[in-house]
């Protein structure tokens, strides 16, 4: 090995540690680009669609498309969101509810009911000095988010409006000689994560009705609100229904216990539904993932970027496995 060729390997190890340090500083931003990206996706594959039926451009579908969203959002926060605070306040009482009632099993079993005076506390009003200090906590997290869903929305929009252009820009950062690589890579990273997202969309939707309409039929305190988390906490694999499932048990046994036995057979016939009959549907045209590396994605990437990672671990699971699959472009060069 000549100096010169020692010397250049050296360089590289060390561009590709710098540039792993410097993702790893900027990982916060990283997601939110991704979360752009597949904003931008939706926008742009949904607008095509619309023009492709109706005489708007492309341009004009994509407004449509975002002005649609921003009136069903405001829809939504008007006819659901009062709903869901009136709800949110009541939790208050409720929460105190399901401590008694959950003392009142580990009697009934034979635990020290004192196991849970901990817990009685935290919901007591001797706490209110706590959630008082940590109410600034909470304002500055809110408005991290906001912040963070403004960023991606506005960027999302402008890769919506021109992704020909982004796209180019993209393609020209691969090495000479794998620019057809990257661009099947890229077309295909967008027709995958679209389906994916169609599918989820649907099967979110679908298991917020299911569970809404059950846990009202069982008269469950805060259905709607544990309706919508549902909804919400299904983008994650395995873990969303576990997390959606426990709180609303806990809240059924302020009614009985055997209410909190049928909103875990609800849960359970829900995901079975879902993941038997509901997901092989929507999801037979997009990438399909084993429930092994599904698991370990959402685990690592929860690990590394916290509640967004959560959500995000899926779709960055489905691009990764695009980006590692074969396809005609890989014999190029």
């Amino acid at each position: 090995m000549t100096r010169n060729t020692f010397v250049e390997r050296v360089l590289i190890v060390a561009a590709v540690v710098v540039a792993l340090i410097a993702a790893w500083a900027g990982r916060h931003v990283l997601l939110i680009l991704f979360a752009a990206a597949l904003l931008a996706i939706f926008l742009r594959r949904s607008a095509v669609e619309l023009s492709d039926r109706t005489p708007l451009s492309v341009g004009g579908s994509v407004a449509a498309v975002a002005g649609a969203a921003v009136l069903l959002a405001a829809a939504f926060g008007w006819l659901v969101i009062p709903r869901l605070v009136d709800e949110i306040s009541q939790a208050g009482d409720v929460l105190p509810k399901t401590v008694e009632s959950l003392e009142g099993m580990a009697e009934g079993i034979g635990i020290d009911p004192g196991v849970l005076d901990r817990l009685r506390e935290g919901m007591g009003t001797s706490s209110a000095g706590k959630v008082a200090t940590g109410l600034g906590s909470v304002a500055a997290g809110t408005a991290a988010f906001f912040t963070d869903l403004v960023l991606l929305t506005a960027i999302g929009l402008f890769l919506a409006l021109a992704p020909r252009r982004y796209k180019h820009d993209l393609i020209a950062m691969a090495p000479k000689g794998r620019k057809e690589w990257a661009r099947a890579k890229v077309e295909a990273l967008g027709e995958t994560l679209w389906r994916w997202l169609i599918g989820q969309v649907v099967a979110s939707a679908a298991v917020a009705v299911l569970v809404g309409i059950g846990l009202v039929a069982l008269g469950v305190p805060l259905s709607l609100l544990l309706a919508v988390i549902a909804g919400i906490f299904n983008i994650i694999p395995f873990f969303g229904p576990l997390l959606t499932a426990v709180p609303a048990m806990l809240i059924a046994l302020t009614v009985d216990p055997l209410t909190a036995l049928w909103v875990a057979l609800l849960f359970a016939a829900v995901q079975f539904a879902e993941g038997y009959f509901l997901h092989p549907l929507i999801m037979k045209r997009a990438v399909s993932l084993p429930p092994a590396i599904t698991i370990v994605s959402v685990s690592v990437f929860g690990a590394w970027f916290g509640l967004m990672g959560l959500f995000l671990g899926m779709p960055l699971a489905v691009a990764a496995n695009v980006l590692v699959r074969e396809t005609p472009a890989d014999d190029e060069g």
